[in-house]
């Protein structure tokens, strides 16, 4: 089980390294007790600054209806079709995030336009 998880690892990283994007980067951020990983690539390192920044804000505000359970992944894609990829999701140009059990996929902010 350990070789089939770290030769997908490997695999993963090559496959990141083909892109020409390189590794993922993953923040870890504590909130009010809650963690959340921040996976991203280098051309969002001032994406994921904004989306630390969004979790102190938001968090404390929305704890009043629960806490979560388990850590969260929020992932910051480069492109649209990153994260229409990853949510399987095709066709949606007005879509910015999809959330999940403990997941959030989030287009990078800077790829942002105006919808039409």
């Amino acid at each position: 089980m350990r070789a089939l998880a770290a030769a997908l690892a490997v695999l993963a990283a090559g496959c990141a390294h083909l892109s020409g994007r390189g590794p993922a980067r993953l923040d870890a951020v504590t909130v009010e007790g809650l963690v959340f990983r921040i996976q991203y690539w280098r051309e969002d390192e001032r994406a994921a600054r904004q989306v630390r920044a969004s979790l102190a804000l938001a968090v404390p505000r929305v704890a009043r209806w629960g806490r979560l359970s388990a850590p969260v992944l929020l992932t910051v894609h480069p492109s649209h079709q990153a994260l229409e990829a990853a949510t399987h999701r095709e066709d949606h140009p007005w879509l910015r995030a999809w959330a999940r059990y403990a997941s959030i996929d989030l287009q990078s902010p800077r790829t942002w336009e105006p919808l039409d």
